[in-house]
């Protein structure tokens, strides 16, 4: 979805929901990839001779001993964590929350945005010889689980634990990268069951924590967050994001117009009895909505997007079936209503010509505003807005056979017809994802090794198809994966020496293995307007492949480190 539409999309529609303080809080949760990101890139920045120190044999970096460059990372990290701990001042627990080993679906994610990073940074390192200019380069794909890096990092944050506990005098827990599961989720995987009666406040940027917090079991709890000032994070502002309060006005702003529209329906009703909402219903609800206009584990519906009132549509839309048919979108057990789901998915069918025009006339009216200052600005300015300089013209959304392109494109389907079988498929594996999400938002992750394979969602009338036929929930199978599987499915060939011995050498003589890494790829542009919104159009890594790789491969010690799993580390 994106945070920074999302949190300027709810803080517009919804006021007073920042505050700059907050006079209590007992717990202060950390999403430490958040933090872990900005400080190593602000080293970068300062210290590009440790860089280059660093970069020399990186092969052979060890976990007992770390280099300068990390050395210098690790005091930033631990020189912020004591800022927003000073500044937020929590009286009884602290914990950290740092990515382990990710779902299947986020992995597809994280694949895309390392492949898309190392493209970036070639066209930018081609800029800056262009213009003489001097760069370094870090490869911060080592931020990801199994890593050296990673496991310093946890050693360093122990160390940092145990000298601050005393003086604090609060429970502090760390979940480092060898337990399993993103950050934010294990936070509130730990908040249901801890925190009820407790204000909490947590620690991060991502639009899936302002979801996630939006259901989670503690009635009185923030989000922290630096501020944003014309595009750029100012670290020196710092300000609290009310979940109790939005998550209140976001009830009242859907339940209102139900209550109202259905009374007015059943005015006229002998037999009319006031109708009774659940808030923790509508607000699940809202969410499971929400799915529809992306994640990080599924791609949107074409022409649904926050920009394009996507958000306020699907609401509207919710609101009218609700009144006539009051049953909730996800039910008790967080499996989806198929039904709802379909009436849903129809009425967007109604205006997808009217959405889809909407969306192409905004994508085709964006002008890019440049730095102009100089002509290497100038460059790097376009590389920001690659989509826009390097059109794709594949198809637009005004076309009148843009449905029969947009499958060819993205499904390489030339005959729909042809491939009904296929479109199921599709369909099939979108909507199944819907579910995955439920659970996933709801409870707990269902299943480690699902994931949406496509690169882009079925058609809304593809859609109406499947569901007409769809009434029961999907069954998941389970397959976990190590912290090394994870670095193999992720990373590009660019960072190999990340990867396990075994696995590298595999890489330079197993064909199936080179194809999953290309040195050349396309990204998918069309109605971008950012590189960032760029995904790479990759080929497909089998799970059971993957699994069957990794039985044949030996690991020396340090591997074996890198690759077991850990439990929480408690000060108390």
């Amino acid at each position: 979805m994106g945070i920074p539409k999302f949190f300027r999309y709810i803080t517009n529609k919804y006021s007073n929901i920042i505050v700059d303080n907050i006079d209590e809080l007992h717990n202060l949760f950390f999403d430490l990839n958040c933090l872990i990101h900005p400080c190593v890139q602000q080293v970068i920045k300062d210290h590009p001779d440790l860089v280059i120190e660093h970069n020399k044999n990186l092969l052979k970096h060890t976990i007992d001993e770390s280099t300068s460059f990390e050395k210098k990372t690790y005091e930033a990290i631990s020189k912020y964590l004591m800022y927003l701990i000073t500044f937020s001042k929590p009286r009884k627990l602290i914990y950290l929350a740092i990515d382990g080993v990710a779902p299947r679906s986020k992995m597809k994610q994280q694949r895309s945005r390392r492949f898309r990073s190392i493209l970036e940074k070639k066209l930018k390192k081609e800029i800056n010889y262009k213009y003489d200019k001097t760069s370094v380069e870090f490869d911060t794909n080592c931020i990801t689980p199994g890593t050296v890096f990673m496991k310093k990092l946890s050693n360093f944050l122990k160390t940092f634990i145990d000298t601050i506990q005393p003086e604090l005098n609060v429970k502090i827990i760390l979940s480092d990268a060898g337990r399993k599961g993103e950050g934010e989720h294990k936070i509130l995987q730990y908040m249901k069951t801890n925190c009820t009666e407790d204000i909490s406040c947590i620690y991060g940027l991502d639009a899936d924590l302002i979801m996630l917090s939006l259901i989670n079991e503690c009635p009185k709890s923030y989000l922290l967050r630096e501020a944003i000032h014309f595009g750029k994070v100012d670290m020196e502002e710092l300000l609290f994001f009310n979940v109790e309060l939005f998550s209140e006005k976001l009830y009242m702003s859907i339940s209102e117009p139900i209550i109202k529209k259905y009374t007015l329906l059943n005015q006229y009703n002998d037999e009319f009895i006031q109708l009774e909402l659940n808030k923790k219903h509508i607000i699940k609800d809202y969410i499971c909505l929400c799915f529809l206009i992306g994640n990080d584990f599924l791609p949107h519906i074409p022409g649904l997007d926050i920009n394009n009132k996507g958000i306020d549509t699907l609401l509207n839309i919710y609101v009218e079936n609700f009144i006539v048919k009051p049953y909730y979108l996800v039910k008790e057990d967080n499996s989806l209503n198929f039904i709802f789901l379909k009436q849903i998915i129809i009425k967007l069918y109604d205006n997808e010509n009217k959405l889809l025009e909407n969306y192409q006339k905004k994508s085709d009216r964006f002008r890019p505003r440049l730095d102009t200052s100089s002509d290497y600005n100038r460059e790097i300015s376009k590389l920001k807005f690659y989509p826009i300089f390097n059109k794709n013209n594949a198809f637009a959304f005004t076309d009148t056979n843009w449905r029969d392109k947009y499958y060819r494109y993205y499904f390489n389907i030339t005959n729909s017809y042809k491939n009904k079988d296929m479109l199921y498929d599709i369909c099939k594996n979108y909507v199944d994802g819907v579910q995955w999400n439920c659970y996933y938002y709801f409870d707990k992750c269902i299943s480690y090794s699902w994931y949406y394979q496509y690169s882009a969602s079925p058609t809304l009338k593809d859609l109406c198809t499947y569901l007409i036929k769809r009434v029961y929930p999907p069954t998941f199978n389970n397959i976990e994966f190590t912290p090394l599987e994870q670095l193999s499915i992720v990373l590009p060939k660019e960072s190999e020496h990340l990867w396990c011995t075994g696995y590298r050498a595999l890489s330079n003589t197993n064909d199936y293995v080179t194809l999953n890494y290309p040195k050349k790829f396309k990204l998918d542009i069309i109605n971008k307007k950012y590189l960032h919104e760029c995904e790479p159009l990759l080929s497909d890594i089998d799970n059971g492949y993957i699994k069957k790789l990794f039985s044949n491969i030996s690991f020396n010690k340090t591997e074996l480190i890198l690759n077991e799993k850990t439990e929480p580390y408690i000060k108390s």
